[in-house]
């Protein structure tokens, strides 16, 4: 016999390595003494006993085992169902995680737009409005008006003064020639 069958042959019968080949072997090797025993029937009776009790014993193991068996694979199909649960919700977050980026980067367009819109808003608060401008316009216009009205009438009041001036001083120059004149004579 090779190694590789004995190992196989002893996987095989000793499952998950629980000690189950064990027990069998002692079982075995229990049922081996009693069948070739030559006791009294009390105490073939007690080995008899013994090897129902062993019986029991593998057979309750057995059951246990398979037990533990359903119970492994019913709580790594709910780990399963769980596990593809929560990948299906990371998937869902992360979608959701990349609309709130976007959100995240229009809001900060808004919030700029918004910055910009309010400081134009305080500009023209702050900035007289248009029919206060065209009051103050049309005030301005009268008083460019007025000024220039004004300044026509001073120039002409200028005028006449430098009439009257040169007629005053040609008068004042004849009458100076007159007065020489008169007292040259």
């Amino acid at each position: 016999m090779s190694e590789e069958f004995i190992i196989e042959r002893k996987l095989l019968l000793d499952g998950e390595g629980s000690g189950e080949d064990q027990r069998l072997n002692v079982f075995v090797k229990q049922l081996a003494i009693w069948a070739k025993s030559s006791k009294s029937p009390t105490e073939c009776e007690a080995g008899y006993n013994s090897m129902l009790a062993q019986l029991n014993r593998l057979e309750l193991y057995k059951k246990r085992m398979n037990l533990r068996m359903r119970c492994y694979k019913r709580q790594l199909k709910t780990y399963r169902a769980m596990h593809d649960n929560y990948r299906a919700k990371k998937e869902l977050v992360l979608k959701d995680i990349e609309k709130q980026e976007k959100f995240l980067g229009e809001a900060k367009i808004i919030k700029k737009y918004r910055i910009d819109r309010n400081l134009i808003v305080k500009t023209v608060n702050e900035g007289q409005s248009c029919r206060q401008l065209t009051e103050e316009v049309h005030n301005l216009k009268k008083d460019i008006s007025n000024l220039e009205d004004e300044k026509e009438h001073l120039q002409s009041q200028l005028k006449n003064r430098v009439q009257q001036f040169r007629l005053l001083s040609v008068t004042a120059n004849i009458l100076k020639m007159s007065l020489q004149n008169n007292s040259s004579l």
